[in-house]
C-alpha cells in the first residue's frame, strides 16, 4: 500500500481510503471541514450521533458509496492539532 500526503480538494483526490483527522474538541482543521462537506455531512452526523467522538488513538474506518474514495478512515489525534493535512492511500 502506497501513501501520500496533499494537499488537493478532497473532490479530486482519487484513492482507496481517505485519511481524515477529527479532532475531540475545539474547531475542526479545513480538511475535514471540507471532507465533511464532499461526504455530504456524513462526519458531522456521526460525532453528533456519538458514532465518533475525535479522542486521542480512536480510529473508525467508514465504508463509502459513490464517494471520493471506497473509504474514510476518521483518525482521532486527541486534541485540536495545529495542522493537518489531509491523506490518502492508494494500493
Amino acid at each position: 500500500m502506497n501513501f501520500s500526503l496533499n494537499s488537493n480538494a478532497i473532490t479530486s483526490t482519487k484513492a482507496d481510503c481517505l485519511v481524515v483527522a477529527l479532532p475531540e474538541k475545539g474547531d475542526w482543521p479545513t480538511s475535514t471541514t471540507e471532507a465533511d462537506g464532499a461526504l455530504g455531512g456524513l462526519i458531522s452526523k456521526l460525532q453528533k450521533a456519538g458514532d465518533v467522538s475525535g479522542k486521542n488513538a480512536e480510529a473508525n474506518m467508514v465504508p463509502l458509496n459513490d464517494q471520493p474514495g471506497a473509504g474514510c478512515l476518521l483518525s482521532a489525534p486527541g486534541k485540536t492539532p495545529t495542522a493537518i493535512a489531509p491523506a490518502s492511500a492508494k494500493r
